[in-house]
């Protein structure tokens, strides 16, 4: 559920307040999207938000807001009508639910 506001906000100002770690997450997005599918459902965030000041040593920190800003930005390219995607994005209650109608898949 994290990462929606980024996209939005991209959309709005043209840029990524966080476009640093895509520079480092694209070439391995496959890899760190079946890792975060493994802990999506669980408690434990601390390799995925909240982390910059303390990242993993193997990885930039806030992850998961890479990870739910593509997954964002999968669901409104394939949405035919824009503005329903983003109140979609905004209001999003069901994560998964969301993530499958994305179509996201690296």
């Amino acid at each position: 559920m994290e990462g929606g506001a980024d996209f939005i906000g991209s959309l709005s100002s043209g840029g990524n307040i966080n476009a640093w770690i895509a520079t480092w997450a694209l070439p391995r997005e496959a890899a760190l999207f079946a890792e975060f599918k493994t802990s999506m459902h669980g408690t434990d965030v601390s390799r995925w938000l909240y982390n910059q000041g303390s990242p993993p040593p193997d990885r930039p920190g806030d992850l998961g807001y890479f990870i739910g800003y593509r997954i964002a930005e999968a669901y409104y390219n394939k949405a035919a009508d824009k503005t329903a995607a983003l109140r979609d994005i905004i209001e999003m209650r069901d994560a998964d639910d969301f993530l499958t109608r994305s179509g996201y898949a690296p």
